[in-house]
């Protein structure tokens, strides 16, 4: 029996290696954008404002539950770089809060606290409308990203401000408990999900221990 010798097709190996090459290439030019953007990412300054009295009151309203101001601030700020986040309380001198304190100083935050005003005719007073408005346009200078957590509509007029001077604007807040005014002047709105609630065994008064 004769055996033919088999041809070997020089093109035909070259054209192979030449694929192999690109697809090598390829690979490599796809992890390069991607550590790309990674970088560019983390480059972005985020600033976090949480309106601490409105969001408890919105989770409670939305998922009758209470929300986790630990994992709120990886969940806005992501791969990003925070430059400050603060939480903005009302003290209630009936209520021992001092662990939510140091939950949310442990965790990152800045935590300003202001007393509730109880008038001689019983009624509470208590809001950082003006406080966060006045930090939110200090600081947009020094932002890419300013992150208010949210729902009330009175802070459109300065977020409107705020995005004319360059910084984008993002609002994190409960679908229900959100203006409408105030997602529709948002660069961003983001529904803060129900993943972010705190499991009723690791509750206290405000946050987790």
């Amino acid at each position: 029996m004769r055996f033919r010798k088999r041809q070997v097709d020089p093109n035909k190996d070259i054209l192979e290696l030449l694929r192999t090459y690109h697809r090598r290439i390829t690979a490599l030019e796809r992890e390069l954008a991607s550590l790309h953007r990674l970088r560019k990412e983390t480059e972005i300054r985020v600033g976090v404002f949480v309106d601490v009295q409105n969001v408890f009151y919105g989770a409670k309203k939305e998922y009758n539950a209470r929300l986790d101001f630990g994992k709120l601030l990886p969940f806005i700020v992501g791969n990003r770089r925070l430059v400050i986040a603060y939480a903005y309380v009302i003290e209630n001198p009936d209520i021992d809060q001092k662990g939510f304190f140091q939950f949310l100083d442990h965790r990152s935050y800045t935590v300003k606290r202001k007393e509730l005003i109880r008038h001689a005719d019983g009624t509470l007073e208590g809001d950082w409308d003006m406080e966060i408005a006045l930090d939110m346009i200090e600081l947009a200078d020094q932002l890419d990203v300013v992150a208010l957590v949210s729902g009330d509509g009175d802070f459109v007029p300065v977020l409107k401000r705020i995005k004319l001077k360059g910084p984008k604007v993002e609002v994190y807040g409960f679908t229900h408990n959100t203006a409408a005014d105030l997602k529709e002047v948002a660069d961003v709105f983001v529904p803060i999900p129900r993943e972010l609630m705190l499991q009723k065994e690791n509750t206290h008064v405000w946050g987790t221990s």
